[in-house]
This record gives C-alpha cells, structure tokens and sequence, in this order.
C-alpha cells in the first residue's frame, strides 16, 4: 500500500473533520487548510533534516508548486504543526484562531490516531504540537 503524502493526508483530514459540518464551519476549515498549505509550502523545509534538503530542491525545481505536501509525509507534518500556531501564520481574527487551533489539535491526533505518525517514536514532536496548542489557547 502506497504511503499518502502531506497533501494527501491533509486533504483525507479536512474532508473526514467537515463531513456533517453547518457550511460556514466547512468553509473556515477549508481556509484553516489553505492556510496550512501555504505554511507548509513556505516554512516547511526548515524542519527538514540536513539530507532530506537536497531532494526537496530537486522537488522545487522540478515544479515549485506543492513540492512540500507532494514530496513528504506525516513525520515531516507532525514536526512543523507547531510553527503554524505562531505569528505570523496565527490568524488574528479570534473566531479563526479558534478554529485553527483547534484543527491543528485535531490533525495531529487524528495523524497519531489513524497510524501515521507513531506516537512513541515521535513523542518529541507530538509533544511539541500539544504544547503549541496549550500556549497558542492561553494566548487567544
């Protein structure tokens, strides 16, 4: 079986989380996702190890756009969520911010959950991501 990529498994969450939603909750967790990609797209190189860089240029090179979701995993995603809840990817109007917390607690369980990240190996990065979320909570 063919492992799913970042943009594959980002998509997978956002259809699984919006199923049976009132369609404005649909439509801010579709700009959650959007926002996410962006950030991914953007930053998400700089949680890459030093060997991983080469292949992801490769990637960008080829075609720039979605080389991060299209060429890593749900390792890569697990260790980048907690710069997504950071200024100046945080969105500052409080309903979103809520939101998007809450989504990226959400996508990180359900990574955990679904068996695509094992939480054991990366209970460093799981950690993280909790602990951004509790400090991104506290701060909204």
């Amino acid at each position: 079986m063919k492992t799913p990529t970042a943009g594959e498994l980002l998509h997978q969450f956002l259809v699984q989380s919006s199923a049976c939603k009132q369609e404005a909750t649909a439509e801010r967790y579709l700009l959650v996702h959007a926002q996410l990609h962006r950030y991914l797209e953007k930053t998400g190189h700089r949680i890459l190890e030093t060997q991983q860089l080469p292949y992801f240029r490769r990637e960008q090179q080829k075609d720039p756009a979605d080389a991060f979701c299209r060429s890593f995993y749900a390792e890569e995603v697990i260790y980048a969520l907690p710069g997504f809840l950071v200024l100046p990817w945080l969105y500052s109007n409080p309903t979103d911010r809520r939101i998007q917390i809450s989504q990226t607690a959400r996508l990180a369980a359900w990574l955990c959950k679904s068996g695509y990240v094992d939480r054991r190996w990366h209970s460093c990065a799981v950690l993280e991501v909790e602990g951004a979320v509790r400090r991104a909570r506290a701060e909204s």
